[in-house]
C-alpha cells in the first residue's frame, strides 16, 4: 500500500507543476503581446518548462510542439542579441531535440536552419 501511496502522491505532484507552468505561460504570453521584446525570452522559458513537465506526464508529441513553440518564441530575441540569448537558446534546442526524438518525430529543419551556425562546432 506504501509503493501505491508514493505513486499517488508523485502523479499528484507532477500535475501540480504541470498546472503551475501552464499558469506561467499564460501568464508570460500575456506580457510578451504587450512588450514582446521585453517578455519574449520569459514566455520561451516557461514554454520550454511547460514541454518537460507535460513529457513528464507522457505526453512525448504534445511536448515536443510544445518546445519547438518555445524554440520559435525566442529565435527573433536571440538572432537580434546572440550573447544574451545563447545559453538559454542551446538548452531549449538541447531540449526540443531530445522530446522530438522522445516523441518519434523529426525536428522542424526550417526552424533550426537559422540556428545552426551558432551551435555547430567549428573545425
Amino acid at each position: 500500500m506504501v509503493k501505491a501511496d508514493i505513486i499517488i502522491v508523485g502523479l499528484h505532484e507532477r500535475e501540480a507543476a504541470l498546472q503551475a507552468a501552464q499558469e506561467a505561460v499564460d501568464i508570460r504570453r500575456e506580457l510578451a503581446a504587450q512588450r514582446p521584446d521585453v517578455f519574449r525570452p520569459d514566455l520561451a522559458r516557461s514554454l520550454i518548462v511547460l514541454a518537460l513537465r507535460t513529457s513528464e506526464m507522457g505526453y512525448a508529441e504534445k511536448a515536443a510542439s510544445i518546445a519547438r513553440n518555445g524554440v520559435s518564441t525566442l529565435k527573433p530575441e536571440f538572432l537580434r542579441y546572440t550573447d544574451t540569448h545563447a545559453g538559454l537558446m542551446g538548452a531549449m534546442l538541447r531540449d526540443y531535440l531530445r522530446l522530438c526524438k522522445s516523441a518519434g518525430e523529426q525536428p522542424d529543419f526550417a526552424l533550426l536552419e537559422g540556428l545552426r551556425p551558432y551551435f555547430i562546432e567549428k573545425e
